[in-house]
């Protein structure tokens, strides 16, 4: 019974990634078609679709009654991309330059924000209010974040037309495997625990 849900834990997180780049390619073609800044569209993709298979997790596990398999994911996640992802491209790259990132905001508002998340949950629980408080926090650097963005022009490129009934279509595909595969993940995390 085990290894079944090991299987089935493994299965569906391939499916998660699959559909997280299906989603990606989709909302892509999508903008271009639409006409919205590259730049904007990449922050959203990034901030957003991005997350959507921790999101997804998230919310299958609360309503599963295990909430704590949404912050084991989030932990999980954060050290991954503190530390593989942004080693990757250093040793591939032999190196990346950071003085960029110091002279924006963004960085101290990513710390501010990962700083926010651990002092909430000092006192062993994640309220309603703690949970006000961080999706706030997340629309306020949102809006901050488009609006500095907001002088940047429309980045059209000359690609082939975008079929958007098809765009629109692998887009709800996308998101019906995201969140069937999130669901998938839970309960072959949960049943793994039980035996």
């Amino acid at each position: 019974m085990a290894l079944f849900n090991i299987f089935l834990i493994v299965i569906a997180s391939l499916t998660l990634i699959k559909a997280v780049n299906l989603f990606i390619n989709s909302t892509t073609n999508i903008s271009k078609a639409l006409k919205i800044s590259g730049y904007t569209i990449s922050f959203l993709l990034v901030s957003l679709a991005t997350s959507l298979p921790e999101m997804m997790v998230g919310i299958n596990s609360a309503l599963a009654g295990k909430p704590i398999l949404s912050y084991g994911n989030v932990l999980g996640s954060n050290i991954a991309l503190l530390t593989i992802i942004i080693a990757i491209p250093g040793l591939i790259n032999s190196g990346l330059h950071t003085r960029k990132i110091f002279r924006s905001k963004d960085i101290y508002m990513s710390s501010f924000f990962s700083i926010l998340a651990v002092a909430l949950i000092i006192d062993g629980k994640i309220s309603r209010i703690d949970a006000g408080i961080l999706l706030t926090g997340y629309l306020i650097y949102s809006i901050s974040f488009l609006r500095r963005n907001s002088h940047l022009h429309s980045f059209l490129h000359n690609f082939e037309p975008v079929n958007l009934i098809k765009e629109f279509l692998i887009f709800l595909m996308s998101i019906s495997l995201i969140i069937i595969s999130g669901e998938l993940v839970v309960r072959g995390a949960i049943n793994l625990s039980v035996a």
